[in-house]
Protein backbone atom coordinates (compact mmCIF):
# COMPACT_ATOMS: atom_id res chain seq x y z
CA UNK A 1 0.00 0.00 0.00
CA UNK A 2 2.47 2.08 1.01
CA UNK A 3 4.31 2.24 -2.91
CA UNK A 4 0.77 3.12 -3.93
CA UNK A 5 0.84 -0.25 -6.28
CA UNK A 6 -2.38 -2.20 -7.38
CA UNK A 7 -2.75 -5.28 -5.28
CA UNK A 8 -4.57 -8.30 -7.12
CA UNK A 9 -6.85 -9.34 -4.39
CA UNK A 10 -10.33 -8.01 -4.84
CA UNK A 11 -11.80 -11.33 -6.24
CA UNK A 12 -10.74 -13.41 -3.16
CA UNK A 13 -13.61 -14.75 -1.00
CA UNK A 14 -11.99 -16.31 1.99
CA UNK A 15 -12.71 -15.65 5.08
CA UNK A 16 -9.51 -15.09 8.34
CA UNK A 17 -8.73 -15.29 11.88
CA UNK A 18 -6.64 -11.82 12.76
CA UNK A 19 -5.91 -11.26 16.14
CA UNK A 20 -4.76 -7.71 17.67
CA UNK A 21 -1.60 -7.67 19.96
CA UNK A 22 -3.46 -5.97 22.31
CA UNK A 23 -5.97 -8.75 22.48
CA UNK A 24 -3.55 -11.32 22.90
CA UNK A 25 -1.16 -9.63 25.79
CA UNK A 26 -4.89 -8.78 27.52
CA UNK A 27 -5.79 -12.43 26.96
CA UNK A 28 -2.27 -14.34 28.42
CA UNK A 29 -2.70 -11.84 31.25
CA UNK A 30 -5.51 -13.26 32.40
CA UNK A 31 -5.06 -16.44 31.60
CA UNK A 32 -2.39 -16.28 33.89
CA UNK A 33 -4.24 -14.73 37.11
CA UNK A 34 -6.43 -17.65 36.60
CA UNK A 35 -7.27 -19.11 40.30
CA UNK A 36 -6.76 -22.66 39.36
CA UNK A 37 -2.77 -22.28 38.12
CA UNK A 38 -3.25 -25.72 36.40
CA UNK A 39 -5.50 -24.29 34.02
CA UNK A 40 -2.96 -22.12 32.68
CA UNK A 41 -1.94 -25.24 30.57
CA UNK A 42 -4.73 -25.28 28.84
CA UNK A 43 -5.15 -24.60 24.75
CA UNK A 44 -7.11 -22.11 23.45
CA UNK A 45 -6.91 -20.69 20.22
CA UNK A 46 -7.53 -16.70 20.00
CA UNK A 47 -8.66 -14.44 17.52
CA UNK A 48 -10.30 -11.57 17.08
CA UNK A 49 -14.03 -11.96 16.79
CA UNK A 50 -14.45 -10.86 14.15
CA UNK A 51 -13.23 -13.11 10.84
CA UNK A 52 -12.62 -11.15 7.52
CA UNK A 53 -11.52 -11.56 3.99
CA UNK A 54 -8.13 -10.93 2.66
CA UNK A 55 -9.36 -7.82 0.29
CA UNK A 56 -11.86 -6.72 3.50
CA UNK A 57 -8.71 -6.35 5.68
CA UNK A 58 -6.28 -4.47 3.30
CA UNK A 59 -9.43 -2.11 2.68
CA UNK A 60 -9.51 -1.20 6.46
CA UNK A 61 -5.37 -1.31 7.03
CA UNK A 62 -5.32 1.26 3.68
CA UNK A 63 -7.94 3.05 4.87
CA UNK A 64 -6.21 3.31 8.76
CA UNK A 65 -3.38 4.31 6.87
CA UNK A 66 -5.22 7.12 4.84
CA UNK A 67 -4.46 5.70 1.82
CA UNK A 68 -6.84 3.83 -1.13
CA UNK A 69 -6.77 -0.12 -0.87
CA UNK A 70 -6.13 -0.02 -4.88
CA UNK A 71 -7.60 -3.66 -5.06
CA UNK A 72 -8.57 -4.92 -8.68
CA UNK A 73 -10.00 -8.89 -9.60
CA UNK A 74 -7.97 -11.41 -10.40
CA UNK A 75 -9.21 -14.88 -10.63
CA UNK A 76 -7.84 -16.87 -7.51
CA UNK A 77 -6.92 -19.35 -9.82
CA UNK A 78 -4.74 -17.53 -11.99
CA UNK A 79 -3.38 -15.74 -8.86
CA UNK A 80 -3.00 -19.20 -7.11
CA UNK A 81 -0.40 -20.37 -10.68
CA UNK A 82 1.31 -17.26 -10.55
CA UNK A 83 2.51 -17.56 -7.30
CA UNK A 84 2.97 -21.20 -7.52
CA UNK A 85 5.50 -20.33 -10.91
CA UNK A 86 7.12 -17.92 -8.83
CA UNK A 87 7.51 -20.32 -5.55
CA UNK A 88 5.30 -18.63 -3.42
CA UNK A 89 2.93 -21.62 -2.43
CA UNK A 90 3.18 -20.46 0.81
CA UNK A 91 1.89 -16.55 -0.08
CA UNK A 92 -1.08 -18.60 -1.50
CA UNK A 93 -2.27 -20.20 1.36
CA UNK A 94 -2.00 -16.84 3.44
CA UNK A 95 -3.62 -14.64 1.20
CA UNK A 96 -6.63 -17.04 -0.73
CA UNK A 97 -6.63 -19.69 1.69
CA UNK A 98 -9.37 -19.60 4.49
CA UNK A 99 -8.52 -19.39 8.03
CA UNK A 100 -10.93 -19.80 10.46
CA UNK A 101 -11.28 -20.61 14.57
CA UNK A 102 -13.80 -22.02 16.53
CA UNK A 103 -13.68 -19.90 19.35
CA UNK A 104 -15.87 -21.31 21.87
CA UNK A 105 -13.52 -22.08 24.00
CA UNK A 106 -12.30 -18.65 24.30
CA UNK A 107 -16.06 -16.73 24.07
CA UNK A 108 -16.40 -19.15 26.87
CA UNK A 109 -13.59 -17.27 28.66
CA UNK A 110 -14.94 -14.36 27.68
CA UNK A 111 -17.97 -14.45 29.82
CA UNK A 112 -20.33 -14.80 26.43
CA UNK A 113 -21.65 -17.80 27.41
CA UNK A 114 -21.08 -18.15 30.84
CA UNK A 115 -19.96 -21.69 31.66
CA UNK A 116 -19.57 -22.25 35.23
CA UNK A 117 -15.49 -23.70 34.69
CA UNK A 118 -14.76 -20.72 33.02
CA UNK A 119 -16.13 -17.87 34.78
CA UNK A 120 -13.63 -17.40 37.00
CA UNK A 121 -11.59 -16.05 34.37
CA UNK A 122 -14.00 -13.35 33.10
CA UNK A 123 -11.11 -11.94 30.16
CA UNK A 124 -13.08 -9.51 27.15
CA UNK A 125 -11.37 -8.69 24.06
CA UNK A 126 -9.70 -5.24 24.46
CA UNK A 127 -10.26 -3.79 20.43
CA UNK A 128 -12.47 -4.88 17.73
CA UNK A 129 -10.65 -6.04 14.61
CA UNK A 130 -11.21 -2.69 12.89
CA UNK A 131 -9.47 -0.80 16.07
CA UNK A 132 -6.53 -3.66 15.78
CA UNK A 133 -5.66 -2.42 12.19
CA UNK A 134 -6.07 1.19 13.02
CA UNK A 135 -3.24 0.30 15.68
CA UNK A 136 -1.41 -1.62 13.64
CA UNK A 137 -1.58 0.74 10.71
CA UNK A 138 -0.15 3.57 12.80
CA UNK A 139 2.71 1.75 13.85
CA UNK A 140 3.60 0.90 9.98
CA UNK A 141 3.32 4.72 9.28
CA UNK A 142 5.56 5.62 12.32
CA UNK A 143 8.29 3.01 10.67
CA UNK A 144 8.30 3.15 7.56
CA UNK A 145 10.16 4.69 5.11
CA UNK A 146 10.48 4.78 1.25
CA UNK A 147 13.47 2.43 -0.41
CA UNK A 148 15.52 5.31 -1.27
CA UNK A 149 15.71 6.52 2.17
CA UNK A 150 16.71 3.19 3.74
CA UNK A 151 20.06 2.85 1.59
CA UNK A 152 21.01 5.77 2.70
Amino acid sequence: MNLGLPLPFAAIRNQRAFLAVQNLSSFILRRLSHPDPASNFEIFLVADREQVSTPEFIARLAKAAGKDSRQFGMPPDLLSTLLRVVGQQDTHDSLIGSLELNLSKVTATAGIRRSPSMRACGWRWRLRTPEGGRSGAARCRSRWRPPAARSA
